[in-house]
């Protein structure tokens, strides 16, 4: 420690900045505070230290283009890496904290703490160590290119079952996202149904609509505010509890540097880098592909601008009504398929004559004026309207609906269907 050498220089604009030299294998992290300033600088060495030292809750990292990190907490407890697992070889990165969010920091790098926040974890799974005794929590306020680290789906039950404070961190319910603006996505928690905004695909965590997801409620700091002066909670999808989405679409493919991309028709699904190479030699022609409705389907989404899938098959020609019919069953997952003979023989037949047992408990409106305003081709005249003067003046206008329960026998095949 007393071999540093400690100089003060003087930045561009007039304020001081201290630099120290440290030895590569002493410290991973050294927080210098004055009343003025404060710095987290980040060094590239293969010794974590066996003291704890934490970042104040509430800081803020400020990146160039207002991209701001929120800080939670850092804390490092107990866990020896060997040199052979370095975490980082730049010595170069500063950070400044503790100011207001959106304020920009010409100084300030690419952040590399959300790739050490991975790094950790590995080495700490690989060292054995527990969350308790290696946490490091980041917090994305903004787009950054990179998600935030999950929950595992059996750990996240066993929280939201527990009583403690933890579970009360985490909430449940199924996304939806803004077709209009697919940055914009929310889970609706609490007895009050409070919406909470996800905003952005990073903080979306690879989720899709429908799926039921576990999140965690971004500290206020982080919140939005809107024009009449309250706030709208954001968070994190940080589980995936149950994929309901099929991870499948319908759109069209377009050229790309990467090959091609796969565009689907559904804005609220990512966009798909599809490898040439998986797909047959007449999707590559361009003047022909654009014309084509085809389903493609996630493969990998292992950051927010890079989504691979492939091509699963061509559904016809953009336009055609057989297509886009086509198109619109597989986009909402309907099953067209048949009946099985089972349920068809619980129908009654075709000839079916209306029986006076069937009366019991029903008006008869046979011999008044109901009728029909399907045309003439119809066969299922399923509803039926009428028009009757009152005494007062006054017109009752009664709609008709067939009553399709009445055939369905309780507990049988078509009853369980």
């Amino acid at each position: 420690m007393e071999s540093r050498k400690k100089k003060i220089r003087r930045g561009s604009r007039g304020s001081k900045k201290e630099n120290r030299n440290v030895e590569p294998d002493e410290d991973i992290f050294k927080l210098i505070k004055n009343e003025s300033k404060k710095y987290v600088k980040f060094q590239g060495v293969s010794k974590i230290p066996s003291d704890i030292m934490e970042l104040p809750s509430g800081g803020q990292v400020n990146r160039r283009k207002k991209k701001n990190v929120q800080i939670e907490k850092i804390a490092i407890r107990q866990a020896n890496v060997s040199k052979k697992n370095s975490l980082a070889k730049s010595t170069r990165h500063r950070y400044k904290i503790d100011k207001p969010v959106g304020q920009s920091d010409r100084k300030c790098k690419t952040p590399v703490m959300m790739k050490l926040s991975a790094e950790l974890s590995d080495m700490s799974i690989a060292n054995g160590d527990s969350n308790d005794e290696l946490q490091f929590s980041i917090t994305e306020i903004s787009q950054n290119n990179a998600f935030p680290k999950s929950i595992q789906r059996e750990r996240m039950r066993e929280i939201l079952q527990s009583k403690n404070k933890n579970s009360q961190q985490y909430y449940t319910g199924t996304l939806r996202i803004n077709p209009k603006n697919p940055m914009h996505a929310y889970v609706t928690i609490g007895k009050d149904d409070e919406d909470i905004m996800i905003n952005g695909y990073c903080d979306r965590n690879r989720a899709l609509e429908r799926d039921v997801v576990a999140i965690k409620i971004h500290p206020q700091e982080a919140w939005l505010q809107k024009p009449d002066g309250t706030y709208q909670k954001t968070g994190a999808v940080v589980t995936i509890i149950e994929k309901v989405h099929s991870r499948k679409a319908i759109g069209i493919l377009l050229p790309h540097k990467e090959g091609f991309r796969f565009q689907a028709r559904d804005r609220r699904f990512p966009l798909l880098i599809i490898n040439p190479s998986t797909l047959p030699e007449e999707y590559k022609h361009e003047d022909t592909i654009k014309k084509k409705l085809l389903i493609g389907r996630m493969l990998d989404w292992s950051k927010p601008s890079h989504c691979s899938g492939k091509i699963l098959g061509l559904v016809g020609n953009v336009g055609e009504l057989e297509a886009e019919n086509e198109a619109i069953i597989i986009e909402n997952g309907l099953d067209v398929s048949p009946y099985d003979e089972k349920l068809i023989k619980d129908l009654p037949s075709v000839d079916y004559v209306i029986k006076e047992e069937d009366l019991i408990g029903r008006e008869d409106w046979r011999n008044q004026c109901v009728f029909t305003i399907d045309p003439a081709t119809a066969v299922d005249l399923d509803d039926a309207v009428s028009c009757t003067r009152l005494q007062n003046g006054n017109f009752e206008v009664g709609v008709h609906i067939a009553d399709v329960t009445y055939f369905l026998q309780a507990s049988s095949p078509l009853d369980k269907l």
